[in-house]
């Protein structure tokens, strides 16, 4: 198959630019060439009207089994049936709005794992390509414990439960080394599983060339979590020079999810008393954290927490819309954590993340620049995967 997308502005995302009346020529699902005036002998044209290509964006940060409602979803009491139609709905979603890779960071009984081989072998189609961690590992009672995660104490149990998830085809480990906003009866303060406890899966994972992921949401867990060798730092709420400079050593990256607590707070109302409390209170905090992370250099990827309370599936643009509201990014900053960087953070950097020629064709279009406004993504018109066209509201 052969395809050209023509009359487009392409958003160089590596360069924060443009390309006007740009060309992008796709042959066999592989990016060919990008610029103007391209031979296409015997390609289908695609006008795009003057419309703004970017690459497919990225989604860190989600959890596919959930339903967003007002108070965590009771996943542990779900059918296997309602769990995958939450998945393949909610994955369809993310692709309408213009998210091509995904990662889910927790739900139960593996459902994830089971929809990350459909979406491959194409059985499902309108869905982003998808990395799972499975079901996610806490002490007992720790956070998430209600929702799915899988309970286990000590480091055998930690390392049992980390092998089961890749026994099972997760692509990375899951940890909870604090307590959590919407998990009620917990502070966020407490340290959780502890280094020993993480250490034990971090190894387990990294022993099967994966990645270890830490939902964190005070400096002292932090520092837990990256004492233990973790990769990547979930919410990273609190952190403190000391820990920045940490990261930065160890090259640990931060998935802010800055845009989570910006819906939760806005939505205090309808919350638990306590959790409102922690959202209302952690909000600046979490804002000022990735602040003065990314200022330093702290890799950061993109992902809204989508299935949280208040947060959507189809709203990754709004990650990227506080970061630059709320924490002063500008545009191009902040589309290129939503695209390049997440692809380098989940390691698919090689073929996906940039309108570059070598590349997998995932893309997406929206009506107005969004290196003017990031609020342009919020509307997507057409994606792209693969050069197939999934989605199309021009």
């Amino acid at each position: 198959m052969k395809r050209i997308f023509v009359n487009a502005n392409v958003v160089d995302v590596l360069a924060g630019s443009l390309l006007t009346q740009g060309e992008v020529l796709v042959e066999d699902g592989i990016i060919r060439q990008v610029g103007r005036g391209l031979s296409a002998d015997g390609a289908e044209r695609v006008d795009l009207g003057g419309r703004y290509l970017t690459p497919g964006l990225f989604n860190c940060h989600a959890h596919l089994a959930a339903r967003v409602t007002a108070i965590q979803s009771d996943l542990i009491g779900m059918n296997w049936f309602d769990l995958a139609y939450n998945c393949i709905t909610n994955a369809e979603k993310l692709l309408r709005s213009g998210v091509t890779f995904a990662r889910d960071v927790g739900t139960c009984n593996l459902a994830t794992c089971n929809l990350k081989r459909y979406v491959r072998s194409g059985r499902v189609k309108l869905s982003p390509d998808l990395q799972v961690v499975g079901s996610a590992v806490c002490m007992t009672g720790g956070a998430t414990w209600n929702v799915g995660a899988t309970q286990a104490d000590g480091p055998d149990e930690c390392r049992k439960a980390a092998r089961l998830q890749l026994r099972e085809g997760a692509d990375a480990i899951k940890l909870y080394a604090s307590g959590s906003v919407l998990t009620a009866g917990m502070d966020t303060e407490s340290p959780q599983l502890s280094r020993e406890e993480m250490a034990a899966c971090v190894e387990e994972a990294h022993h099967a060339g994966k990645k270890a992921c830490c939902h964190a949401q005070n400096n002292r867990s932090i520092r837990n979590a990256l004492a233990a060798g973790v990769d990547h730092i979930e919410h990273g709420i609190g952190l403190d020079d000391e820990t920045i400079e940490l990261m930065l050593r160890q090259g640990a990256w931060l998935d802010p999810t800055v845009s989570a607590l910006y819906h939760i707070a806005a939505h205090a109302d309808q919350l638990l008393p306590e959790v409102a409390e922690k959202a209302l209170r952690l909000e600046e905090v979490c804002y000022d954290s990735f602040r003065r992370a990314y200022a330093a250099g702290v890799p950061c990827g993109c992902g809204n927490d989508a299935g949280s309370s208040f947060c959507f599936f189809d709203e990754t643009a709004s990650e990227m819309v506080v970061m630059v509201e709320k924490c002063g990014l500008t545009p191009a900053q902040a589309l290129e954590i939503g695209t390049i960087n997440s692809a380098k953070m989940l390691g698919v950097d090689a073929s996906l993340g940039s309108i570059t020629p070598g590349k997998r064709a995932h893309l997406a279009l929206f009506d107005r620049d969004p290196l003017a406004d990031i609020r342009a993504l919020e509307n997507c018109v057409m994606t792209v995967k693969d050069g197939e066209i999934l989605h199309d509201a021009r």
